[in-house]
């Protein structure tokens, strides 16, 4: 806590040298206000060193490959990058084997194709009811996310090894092991 009083007592001088603490009302606004700045200044800073690879740009957190790759600027850039997603899904599209989809998988996979042939960032679960992003979204943000996600057009290879490894591809999208292994 002496950090947080030594902060407040550089801010305070500071401030009142500009005359800015001409009354106690005044002051005790201060101090509340300083005090949450302060606070929120540390979570910054904890969070900055417990998840170093990112930073703050904008009141957003972005992780660096997201500052180097943050997808298509203009109209033309998002067209072309959805024609070659729309290949690349022409192609992994021809290689599903049904046989191994339940029918919730089927289902899934057909709302997610009707989505990318829409040109749509997302589409509605039909098994959950849950949105969920297609791989045209995730092939349009230029970067594996980490997360996991179910149309990963980049393989998951930013995602830890714990996601992973209870994640599975059934020949159509990537599920948790325990689906795909009972149906």
């Amino acid at each position: 806590m002496h950090l947080a009083s030594a902060w407040i007592w550089s801010y305070s001088a500071r401030l009142s040298s500009v005359g800015a603490l001409e009354s106690n009302v005044q002051h005790g606004n201060l101090v509340v206000t300083l005090l949450l700045s302060f606070l929120s200044e540390m979570l910054a800073r904890a969070f900055a060193s417990r998840y170093r690879r990112c930073h703050l740009t904008r009141c957003f957190w972005t992780s660096a490959e997201e500052d180097a790759n943050p997808g298509p600027k203009t109209e033309e850039e998002r067209r072309q990058k959805t024609a070659e997603y729309n290949k690349i899904f022409h192609d992994m599209d021809e290689s599903v084997c049904f046989g191994r989809l339940s029918d919730n998988e089927r289902k899934i996979y057909e709302a997610h194709k009707l989505a990318v042939q829409r040109a749509d960032k997302s589409y509605i679960d039909p098994v959950t009811g849950f949105n969920v992003f297609t791989g045209l979204f995730h092939y349009l943000r230029g970067y594996c996310c980490g997360f996991g996600c179910r149309h990963c057009p980049y393989q998951h290879i930013n995602a830890k090894d714990e996601v992973k490894e209870k994640m599975v591809f059934n020949s159509a999208f990537y599920v948790p092991k325990t689906t795909s292994s009972t149906s």
